[in-house]
C-alpha cells in the first residue's frame, strides 16, 4: 500500500507541474474493525481493489490505470492511447473470452489471460492483437457481420488457427455464429428472437464438434397483467435427451404463488403474501417445495416425489425509532425457517446499527446453536 501512496503522490506532482493538465481519479475498497465470536476476538484492517487512473488528453488521448491486486503486487494493469485514426491498449493480464474479457471470441480460443496488446485501425474498423507470446488475433466489423481469426505459434512456428464469423441480428431478430479451428473442429449456432403475437420468443439450434449440440427454444408471455408464464423446450442432440419446464407466476396486491412443472413429473411451488406492516414492523411469510436454505437461488425440491419435501420461513423485521445520539436507529431482525422433509429447523436474530454514525455493529445470534454469536464492530467503505 506504502508503493501506491508513492505513486499517487507522484501523479499529484505531475499533475501539477506538467505542461498538459492531467486528470486523476481513483478507487478501492476497505474495511477496518474488530470482530468477536465464541473463538475469541480478532483485529483486521484490510484494502483491496485499489487503482489508481491518470489520463493526458493531448497530444494522445494516454490512459493509464494502476492497481495493487495483481500477482507481483502493484504494478500497471492498463495502459491506452489513441487519436483520431490508431488506438494502441495494452493490457497486463486480458483473456479473449470469459467473463471480464474482450470477448472476442466464443467457441475457438482457449480463454488464456496473459499480457495482450490491441491495435485498433479506426479507419478500417479492424483489430489486431497479440497475447504474451503465442498468439496473434484479428476482429473486424462490418455491420451487420463481425469476423474474428486467430492463429498461436510456438516461437515462430505455427501450432494451430481458427475463426468466427457473427452476426447478433441480421435480419428481425436472426443471428448466427460460425467458428472452425484446426484440424478440423466446427461449430454452429443459429438464434431466433423476437415477438410473435403476445409471445416473447428465443430459439436456439448449436451443432458441432467444439460446445453442444442442442436445439431448442425460450419463451414467456403475459396473458393479463397478473399472470405470467415462461418455459423452455430443449432437446440435447447429442444425447438424445429431450427436457422441458413451464412456470406460472400470479401475483397482485395480495402477494405471488408461482408453479414450476419440470418434464416428466417434477413440481415446484412457492406461495409468498405481500409483507404484512404494521407500525415499524414487517412481517414476511413463506411457504414452498424444497429446503428453504437453497431458496436464494431458486425453486427448490419436488413435491411429486414427496408432498413433505416443503418449507416454511418467517422473517420478522423492526426498525424502531430511538432518536439516540450515541446509537442510530438499529434494525432488528428475527427469522424462523422450518423444512419438514427432515425436520430441520432454524432461528436467529441479527441486530445492525451504527456506533454515533461513524461505525457500523452487527449482533447475530442462532437460538439452536448459541455458541454461533458474533458481535463486529467496523468501518467499511468503497471509494
Amino acid at each position: 500500500m506504502k508503493k501506491l501512496l508513492v505513486v499517487l503522490v507522484a501523479l499529484l506532482t505531475v499533475s501539477l507541474f506538467a505542461a498538459v493538465p492531467v486528470t486523476i481519479s481513483g478507487g478501492g475498497k476497505v474495511q477496518a474493525g474488530i470482530y468477536f465470536d465464541n473463538a475469541g476476538f480478532r483485529t483486521e484492517l484490510n484494502i483491496w481493489d485499489t487503482w489508481i487512473g491518470f489520463s493526458i488528453d493531448q497530444p494522445a488521448n494516454l490512459s493509464i490505470y494502476v492497481t495493487d491486486h495483481n500477482a507481483n503486487g502493484i504494478g500497471i494493469s492498463m495502459l491506452s492511447l489513441s487519436n483520431d485514426h490508431l488506438g494502441a491498449t495494452w493490457y497486463a493480464n486480458q483473456a479473449f473470452t470469459g467473463n471480464g474479457s474482450l470477448w472476442w471470441f466464443v467457441d475457438i480460443d482457449d480463454g488464456a489471460w496473459a499480457p495482450t496488446a490491441v491495435l485498433e485501425l479506426k479507419d478500417l474498423g479492424l483489430f489486431v492483437a497479440t497475447q504474451d507470446n503465442n498468439k496473434v488475433a484479428a476482429k473486424l466489423v462490418v455491420d451487420p457481420l463481425t469476423v474474428a481469426a486467430q492463429a498461436s505459434f510456438a516461437g515462430y512456428s505455427f501450432a494451430g488457427a481458427g475463426a468466427e464469423v457473427s452476426a447478433e441480428d441480421i435480419f428481425a431478430g436472426l443471428g448466427f455464429r460460425a467458428a472452425f479451428r484446426t484440424p478440423g473442429d466446427y461449430q454452429l449456432h443459429t438464434w431466433f428472437k423476437n415477438t410473435l403475437g403476445p409471445v416473447d420468443v428465443d430459439a436456439y439450434f448449436a451443432y458441432g464438434t467444439i460446445n453442444d449440440q442442442v436445439v431448442g427454444v425460450n419463451f414467456g408471455l403475459t396473458p393479463v397483467s397478473m399472470l405470467n408464464i415462461t418455459g423452455n423446450l430443449n432437446y440435447d442432440i447429442a444425447g438424445a435427451v429431450f427436457s422441458a419446464w413451464l412456470q406460472g407466476v400470479l401475483s397482485n396486491s395480495l402477494g405471488s404463488l408461482t408453479l414450476k412443472y419440470i418434464y416428466p413429473a417434477t413440481a415446484q411451488f412457492m406461495v409468498a403474501p405481500t409483507p404484512f406492516t404494521f407500525g415499524p414492523a414487517t412481517l414476511t411469510l413463506k411457504a414452498g417445495s424444497g429446503d428453504y436454505n437453497n431458496w436464494p437461488n431458486g425453486l427448490d425440491g419436488d413435491v411429486v416425489a414427496n408432498f413433505q419435501d416443503v418449507s416454511f420461513t418467517a422473517d420478522l423485521c423492526v426498525a424502531p425509532t430511538l432518536g439516540l445520539m450515541v446509537i442510530s436507529d438499529p434494525t432488528i431482525a428475527l427469522n424462523f425457517g422450518y423444512y419438514l422433509l427432515t425436520g430441520g429447523m432454524s432461528a436467529g436474530l441479527n441486530v445492525t446499527t451504527a456506533l454515533y454514525d461513524l461505525l457500523n455493529v452487527e449482533f447475530g445470534l442462532d437460538f439452536f446453536n448459541l455458541p454461533g454469536w458474533y458481535l463486529n464492530v467496523y468501518y467499511y467503505q468503497e471509494f
